[in-house]
Parts: structure tokens; C-alpha cells; sequence
């Protein structure tokens, strides 16, 4: 199984919780690597590969493409996002403290 969700420690997203879902947040400020464990290996999965992702400078464009389309949708909001699409090139795997955090997961077969 793979899962990405917000990273609960990254500032921008302390905070973020969302009581109306129409608003467009996610439900919950995110996870951590430890709350993704406690929530998947009683249900028997084992985490087997991680990854953050949103380096400072990616999250940074991507506070100002946001509120761009939320108000003026993908007509404004598209070209600013092809325009800097190639600095995803200089995002860095894994940042101490990332946007987002993926996990791997399998199913532990049981006997």
C-alpha cells in the first residue's frame, strides 16, 4: 500500500484541521513516521520504505500558486505552475521537516 499524507510536524500544517469538508482542507494536521506506525502494524502492516517531500523552497511557490487558483482558478494559476514546474529539480529528497511523508506498506501474511 502506498500512503502520502501531510507531515503533522511541518508548520503549515499544524492548525489545518478542517471541521467542514467543503473547505477543502485535510481532516486531520497529518502524520508522523510514528503515528503511521501505530495506526498500520496492528492492522498488520509493515512499513518498508519512506520519503518526505516539499523542500522550503517548493512549499514557498506553492503558498503563492494556491491562493491563485482557490480565487482565480487554473487560468492564472496554470502557467505560474508549468512556469515553475522545472524547480522541482531542486526539491531534496527527504527535508528535515517535509510537506508531506510517504510510506511503503505490505500486508504481513499471517499463518
Amino acid at each position: 500500500m502506498h500512503v502520502c499524507c501531510p507531515y503533522s510536524e511541518h508548520p503549515g500544517n499544524k492548525g489545518c484541521v478542517c471541521t467542514d469538508e467543503s473547505a477543502g482542507w485535510h481532516v486531520r494536521d497529518g502524520y508522523t513516521l510514528e503515528t503511521y506506525r501505530e495506526l498500520l502494524e496492528p492492522a498488520g502492516f509493515r512499513i518498508v520504505q519512506t520519503a518526505g517531500f516539499g523542500s522550503p523552497l517548493l512549499v514557498k511557490i506553492s503558498n503563492v500558486i494556491q491562493p491563485l487558483l482557490s480565487s482565480y482558478g487554473a487560468a492564472l494559476a496554470l502557467p505560474l505552475f508549468l512556469v515553475s514546474w522545472p524547480l522541482q529539480l531542486l526539491d531534496r529528497p527527504n527535508p528535515r521537516v517535509p510537506w508531506s511523508l510517504y510510506i511503503q506498506c505490505i500486508k504481513e501474511m499471517r499463518n
